[in-house]
């Protein structure tokens, strides 16, 4: 739900950001191949609804991705010294990239 998401992002918040970033609104959305979306100026985060059946540790990298986009809008180092922050990160996107590239032959399985 929502309400899990705000919480997670709350918890991940104190965790790796020292409870700094402040934002509007976090929530599930259809995105068609996106994982999430992050609107700084607004501080609106949005998660695609597929994510909702991934496991937590790969959610909670997608909201950290997402929340370290509240203090640097690009993918440049200093971004990503803050998404490092999350331990599971290599793994996590290591699992997206396996879903989003599909499995087997055909590579046309995806979530």
């Amino acid at each position: 739900t929502d309400g899990r998401l705000e919480e997670r992002a709350r918890s991940l918040n104190t965790r790796l950001f020292g409870a700094r970033l402040r934002w509007n609104s976090i929530a599930y959305a259809e995105q068609g191949r996106r994982w999430g979306s992050c609107t700084y100026t607004a501080g609106v985060i949005r998660i695609s609804s597929r994510a909702a059946r991934l496991p937590s540790w790969v959610l909670d990298y997608l909201l950290v991705h997402e929340l370290a986009h509240l203090e640097h809008a690009d993918h440049g180092p200093a971004f990503w010294e803050l998404v490092m922050r999350y331990p599971l990160t290599e793994r996590a996107r290591g699992y997206l990239m396996a879903i989003d590239h599909g499995f087997g032959e055909g590579g046309e399985e995806e979530i």
